[in-house]
């Protein structure tokens, strides 16, 4: 299971991803970020501050997020926090 936590701040709700997100990981957030964005929830964020490795799974759930967010008569939008460094993506050249 990936360390990641939900909370609730005022109309605020956070996901907070763990270090790395590969196959692995990325159904178990993918379901927390999906239930996140309930209906009537005004904003969500993918707080990815702590990732620091992302393979081509994470970076999927994260587009399917993203078109959760966005269908019709979903009125909530996600935002993902980008941290300062940036997170090594699988297979990339540094």
């Amino acid at each position: 299971m990936a360390d990641t936590a939900t909370a609730t701040m005022g109309l605020l709700t956070v996901v907070s991803f763990p270090a790395e997100i590969d196959m692995a990981t990325a159904g178990a957030i993918g379901g927390q970020l999906a239930a996140a964005l309930a209906p009537g929830v005004p904003a969500v964020i993918a707080d990815m501050t702590a990732t620091t490795f992302c393979d081509s799974a994470g970076i999927t759930m994260l587009i399917r997020a993203k078109k959760q967010a966005h269908r019709p008569r979903c009125r909530t939008p996600a935002t993902a926090v980008v941290p300062k460094r940036r997170a090594r993506l699988a297979n990339t050249r540094r």
